[in-house]
């Protein structure tokens, strides 16, 4: 049977019935005079109740406090008020019962509960805390999920999901404890949670999803091989092959990733863009690529990065394909059918065709198309210009016609700083909708000659912008001019840590081997020349360095 959610009205009877039932256990141990006559003056508080006489019934009830010893005592006359609605009565006597016996955990349960009723939330809250570690700790775990319920997600304790879980001991609980855990970034608790949640669930009724949850939760906390084992190896669902091919790339097994994204585009074609995209990402260049990236946008014709990856294989004129297993089975035994050599030819990427992916994708937004797309149409357009001057008057029209958007001018400082039109490119930078950002700032003071601002700027941006690698390389220039080798050296070495590709990282290393040269430092510029050409064989510059050195 499917467990059904467990509601707030179900803790709130529970927590009401552990609280009556800590009160009748506890009445009837009045074993002395004094306790018998306390009895006696209690049936006649109940007398006067049933009269109706509810005045007299709490004067009586407020004189026997100074009588009352025992717990019980304590619990009868706080019930009796709050059977007759005085639940500032009944907060009092509680108040004073705990005075007298701090330590009583039934007294401190009734009076938690007597506070949420009279709406005293804030205080019941705090005085829950004392609950913790006792038997009573569903009342305050009760009490925190439903008020983080009333406030919204971010008032509740994934630690009375846990208490609530352990009290019970329900999978949906311990399930909502782990994504608790998870959410407010603790793991390893998610870890443990999730995992009690898989092992007391009955799998054969659990969605797919739930039934991943301890290895979304592995996997996310860095364990993916700890993962693995919570995944049924033969199913074919697209949510588990997709959790499959990310853990395969966390293990740097990308074969076997993509094998996986093989498998969902060929059973789940329609499920996610994501895998058709990275099959034509992890592929070796042929003219079979296109395929797959045609394949992506007759689906899902509005998915940016694939209408990016379209706009570039054609300026770049690169036609880099992804060849599946059947074509790499049949061009190792040396076939290639005229089938295969057919569909190579169709998918090409030209300018028409790019142009009719881009309005295809603007048609698919509605109303309001991602600004991008109007980029990657000015990038193709402009691509037909020769004249710089046509070129930039485009990109001014543009920002002319989304002056709000910062990504058109994020778009427009980029475009005017590699074709060469630096003023253009800092005046955007000043006026953008957003603060000036410090990288163009400090390429602006550089240029000036300003060595101090600019070193001022690159070091605002270089331990979190995105372009925190290019600002440490400017970082290693600058000091590289102020005679600074040392530093220059280690600002490259940084950069090269945070560089966005291998090629960049070999470009970086082989700048620091330089420096390294130029001081006589052979040993180490070798070194570091050996570490260029392996991100980058084809680095020309290195290879011709090292010869260099070797040969000294």
């Amino acid at each position: 049977m499917t467990r059904k959610p467990v509601r707030q009205v179900f803790f709130r009877a529970l927590s009401l019935a552990v609280i009556a039932a800590s009160i009748f256990l506890t009445e009837g141990c009045g074993f002395f005079n004094a306790s018998r006559r306390f009895n006696q003056e209690l049936k006649a508080v109940d007398g006067l109740s049933s009269a109706g006489k509810r005045d007299a019934a709490l004067k009586r009830l407020r004189s026997l406090r100074k009588r009352a010893s025992a717990a019980s005592q304590w619990l009868s006359l706080a019930k009796r008020e709050l059977s007759l609605s005085d639940y500032e009565g009944a907060e009092d006597t509680l108040e004073l019962a705990l005075f007298k016996m701090p330590a009583n955990d039934q007294i401190l349960a009734v009076l938690v509960d007597t506070l949420a009723r009279e709406g005293k939330t804030e205080e019941a809250l705090l005085r829950s805390d004392g609950l913790r570690g006792t038997q009573y700790r569903l009342q305050g775990a009760v009490l925190e999920l439903t008020e983080g319920e009333t406030r919204g997600p971010s008032a509740r304790n994934p630690a009375a999901w846990e208490v609530a879980a352990e009290s019970l001991d329900d999978p949906l609980l311990w399930k909502n404890a782990a994504l608790w855990h998870a959410a407010s970034g603790n793991l390893p608790l998610a870890c443990v949670a999730a995992e009690k949640a898989f092992r007391k669930a009955d799998l054969s009724g659990l969605s797919s999803r739930d039934r991943l949850l301890p290895a979304f939760i592995y996997y996310d906390a860095g364990f993916p091989e700890t993962a693995l084992g919570f995944i049924d190896p033969n199913a074919e669902d697209p949510l588990t092959l997709s959790l499959l091919a990310d853990l395969a790339l966390e293990r740097r097994s990308e074969a076997e990733a993509a094998g996986y994204w093989a498998s969902l585009a060929e059973r789940h074609p329609n499920y996610s863009p994501v895998p058709w995209f990275n099959l034509s990402l992890a592929s070796p260049s042929s003219d079979m690529s296109m395929l797959y990236l045609d394949s992506l946008l007759d689906r899902f014709p509005s998915y940016f990065p694939g209408i990016a990856r379209y706009v570039r294989l054609f300026l770049e004129g690169d036609r880099i394909v992804v060849k599946d297993s059947l074509t790499l089975a049949l061009e190792a035994k040396g076939f290639f059918s005229l089938a295969m050599r057919a569909a190579a030819r169709s998918h090409i990427a030209t300018e028409e065709s790019a142009a009719a992916r881009i309005s295809a994708a603007e048609a698919a937004s509605g109303p309001d198309p991602d600004i991008r797309l109007w980029i990657e149409g000015l990038r193709l357009e402009t691509h037909r210009l020769t004249n710089s001057t046509a070129q930039a008057a485009r990109v001014w029209e543009l920002l002319e016609r989304r002056p709000d958007s910062d990504i058109v001018y994020r778009w427009g400082m980029y475009f005017f700083l590699t074709h060469g039109l630096y003023d253009a490119a800092f005046s955007l930078n000043r006026d953008r909708p957003l603060p000036p950002d410090p990288f163009y700032d400090a390429l602006e003071a550089a240029m000036d000659g300003d060595l101090a601002s600019a070193t001022e700027s690159f070091n605002a941006c270089a331990n979190s912008s995105a372009d925190s690698w290019a600002a440490m390389a400017n970082l290693a220039v600058i000091a590289e001019r102020q005679g600074r080798t040392a530093d220059a050296v280690d600002y490259f070495d940084r950069a090269t840590s945070f560089a966005p590709n291998d090629d960049s990282a070999s470009v970086l290393q082989y700048r620091s081997a330089v420096i390294l040269a130029k001081e006589r430092d052979t040993r180490r510029a070798e070194q570091v020349l050996m570490r260029a050409l392996e991100l980058n064989p084809e680095n020309g510059r290195a290879s011709a360095l090292l010869r260099r050195i070797q040969g000294l």
